[in-house]
């Protein structure tokens, strides 16, 4: 019987799966916008949902009092574990989906995290902030990139996958660069909420008109194409589906290689997720900067980053994928280690420009990945699992080394991090 493609969970189980025909590169491309518009939203609100921490909590925002400090970077650290935790969860929800009805699921979480924050902060209450850091992590970066990189991974020429990827995170850094700028030339940091709620709108019509995402594929097996597959229960996949996170992290120890890429990942996010909150942590107490100074860093950051993202799309090749992650992340330690030690203000902007540029490293690892283990979908959740562990560490490593030794100090962590992802990853390229 006919079945509808767009029903179809986003990955298979491991005897399924399938090489795309040849529409899989315009699917990818199709979808590359919610990437940008995605990231447009999230960014005018990064800065400003650090900022409304300390609006919340200290009497005044932008001097905390010694005995406010500690409380501050505490909760901070306590809202991204809880948005990490729901993060790692979500992995089994998005997995099983359909790729057209998982962005829209993101975006309707991710708009709604906006609105509770906002009532967060006008009515001062930290309980409504953290709920809103729950429905966050139902839809975190991590979750988005999987999703996409899923539907990228089925292209039907697999030397584009590196293109495809790096494409579509220069777009997700691109409006990182773009809103925050944008956001800190308003003088009241919530109307960031409303301009973040307005893109959202964007993107969900987008998604309402774009049609359908996944391609048809051929199936390994020609019966399963024309059988029980259709219902969500069928034989064919009923056994991985009650797993959820369980199957891609189980599948993830399932080779040297995979584990080893896995690793990677998990020390890299370990390091990097919360990087940015503690930089900005550093920087509010440090050199008393606002919502529109933390914007600045992060639209710099995230400019550099998609500006390198371009021109390594632009010079994909399958054969220098891993060689591009090794200089990313020695690159990002060496910067991190710098932004530790700036003395003024103003250094931390070239310093961040710098470690920008090691934000590419997922792409490279994840195109050498797939170049291992061509049209492997599945091997893409594994490394979110992978991924989203990291991210979960990250806060209480970096975020309770910074409350109990409040300075740089905590840079210098995490670039130790991302050295040792360098380290498993080069293991790993040798197998």
């Amino acid at each position: 019987m006919a079945h509808d493609e767009e029903s179809r969970p986003l990955l298979r189980g491991d005897g399924e799966q399938a090489k795309p025909k040849a529409g899989g590169v315009a699917a990818g491309y199709k979808a590359m916008p919610i990437s940008f518009l995605a990231s447009c939203a999230m960014a005018a609100t990064a800065a400003s949902t650090v900022y409304a921490y300390a609006h919340i909590l200290c009497r005044d925002a932008s001097r905390c009092e010694d005995a406010e400090k500690a409380t501050y970077a505490s909760a901070v650290a306590a809202a991204t574990t809880v948005a990490n935790v729901c993060g790692l969860v979500a992995v089994g929800i998005y997995e099983r989906m359909p790729t057209r009805a998982g962005l829209g699921l993101w975006v309707g979480l991710r708009a709604a995290s906006v609105v509770v924050l906002a009532a967060g902060v006008l009515r001062k209450s930290i309980v409504l902030a953290l709920g809103a850091r729950v429905l966050e992590g139902l839809a975190t970066d991590n979750t988005l990139h999987m999703t996409l990189n899923a539907l990228y991974a089925r292209a039907a020429d697999q030397r584009v996958v590196g293109r495809l990827m790096s494409a579509s995170l220069a777009l997700y850094m691109a409006g990182m660069a773009l809103s925050p700028a944008l956001a800190a030339l308003l003088a009241d940091f919530r109307v960031s909420f409303a301009a973040a709620l307005a893109v959202f709108a964007v993107a969900a019509a987008y998604l309402a008109v774009v049609g359908r995402l996944d391609e048809p594929k051929i199936s390994s097996g020609s019966s399963s194409e024309s059988t029980g597959e259709s219902s969500s229960g069928s034989s064919s996949d009923g056994g991985h589906r009650g797993g959820g996170i369980v199957r891609p992290a189980v599948y993830l120890g399932s080779d040297a290689v995979l584990a080893a890429h896995g690793g990677a990942m998990l020390l890299y996010n370990a390091g990097v997720s919360y990087m940015f909150p503690a930089l900005m942590v550093h920087a509010t107490l440090r050199f008393g900067f606002s919502a529109k100074h933390n914007g600045l860093l992060l639209s710099v950051a995230a400019g550099s980053s998609a500006l390198y993202l371009v021109a390594a799309a632009w010079a994909a090749r399958p054969g220098r994928n891993a060689a591009a992650a090794l200089v990313s992340l020695a690159v990002l330690a060496a910067a991190m280690c710098g932004l530790a030690t700036v003395p003024v203000a103003w250094a931390l902007f070239p310093g961040v420009a710098c470690a920008a540029l090691g934000l590419a490293a997922p792409s490279f690892v994840k195109a050498h990945l797939v170049q291992r283990r061509p049209h492997d979908s599945l091997a893409v959740a594994a490394l979110s699992v992978a991924e989203g562990a990291g991210s979960l560490v990250s806060a209480p490593l970096l975020g309770g080394w910074q409350s109990a030794h409040p300075g740089g100090s905590v840079l210098f962590v995490a670039a130790g991090l991302a050295l040792a992802s360098a380290v498993v990853f080069a293991v790993g390229c040798r197998r």
